[in-house]
């Protein structure tokens, strides 16, 4: 189980689909982000979100959020932080068109049973591309960490890494 936001209309012009990650990746990762007042974009961000190369890029958000299941923050904060970087995004014209997270830790409900959503499982890339009807081979993810990458490999799409400093243009080419 996952929880989706999908933000405004569908883009029907588009065809790429850009996942990225959320902490890490576009923001700075202060562990278990959620108070608004910590969120600091990564340098580069706006930068190359805004390149003309993803001028024909849906942009959306993939992320774990076991904070919530760890009882660390809420589903709401959750959501209220992630819009608000969605919002500081939008203020240099990048729009998230949808963002999926997963509230799970490493197993749902003392259950021993993993989420299909929780990276590295591939659950939350495989919706975002049957949401926007993109396919694997015109869809990338863009991340910092082992689950991210392996998320990407088993959904049949390219990872992008991000390292400390978000890629520079033409790291996507």
């Amino acid at each position: 189980m996952s929880i989706l936001k999908v933000r405004g209309t569908l883009p029907t012009d588009k065809s790429e689909l850009v996942i990225l990650d959320r902490d890490g990746t576009l923001n700075v990762d202060s562990g278990y982000s959620f108070q608004l007042g910590e969120l600091i974009l990564i340098e580069g961000v706006l930068e190359t979100l805004s390149d003309e190369r993803f001028q024909h890029s849906i942009f959306a958000i993939a992320s774990n959020q076991a904070g919530i299941c760890k009882g660390k923050f809420s589903t709401d904060q959750s959501i209220m932080f992630t819009e608000k970087l969605c919002q500081l995004l939008a203020a240099s014209n990048i729009h998230i068109s949808a963002f999926i997270f997963c509230p799970h830790g490493e197993f749902m409900n003392r259950s021993n049973e993993a989420c299909e959503y929780r990276k590295p499982n591939p659950g939350m890339l495989i919706l975002l591309m049957k949401l926007f009807g993109i396919p694997k081979e015109s869809t990338i993810f863009v991340g910092n960490s082992n689950a991210d990458k392996y998320a990407a490999l088993n959904a049949g799409i390219r990872f992008i890494p991000v390292r400390e400093v978000f890629p520079k243009i033409g790291d996507f080419s």
